[in-house]
């Protein structure tokens, strides 16, 4: 039986204009749901390490593509739901990637979570068509809700 843990007091995660609560609790039964694979975009090998050790952990799939990041080539490796850092080195930016992945019809459906260190993230998911974002540097148990959160539930 897969379980993730949550922090002790509810947090709200954005998704675009709208905004969920999620309520306390300590731990959760994800046997009812699904999410088999988490595709990161970072070019930071350390960051790369940890956010493996805590999706694997976790029970999901740890991918990551390399460049250039095109919608045929994210669509063939079949994620269900994409961690991309905006600030990427001498790369297009996070941003970028991410409009392109909405933009086509073969990965428009698929989460995006934009990962920044900006003070002004909502103004990076308007601009990026991301579903969500993840302030940088990220506790575990964030990482945790917005794996839960894009989980689907099983029929």
């Amino acid at each position: 039986m897969d379980h993730i843990f949550q922090p002790f007091q509810s947090t709200y995660l954005a998704f675009g204009r709208n905004c969920i609560k999620i309520n306390s609790f300590k731990e959760k039964d994800m046997s009812n749901y699904v999410l088999k694979k988490v595709l990161v975009i970072d070019c930071n090998e350390a960051i790369l390490d940890v956010m493996r050790l805590i999706i694997t952990d976790a029970g999901y799939n740890f991918v990551v593509p390399l460049s250039p990041f095109t919608p045929e080539k994210i669509f063939n490796l079949e994620p269900d739901l994409i961690l991309i850092e905006d600030q990427l080195y001498n790369l297009q930016q996070g941003r970028e990637i991410s409009q392109s992945l909405k933009k086509s019809q073969l990965t428009s459906s698929i989460p995006i979570v934009i990962m920044t260190t900006s003070i002004k993230p909502e103004n990076l998911i308007l601009e990026s068509e991301a579903d969500t974002f993840l302030i940088k540097p990220f506790d575990i148990q964030k990482l945790e809700e917005i794996l839960y959160c894009f989980s689907k539930k099983k029929n």
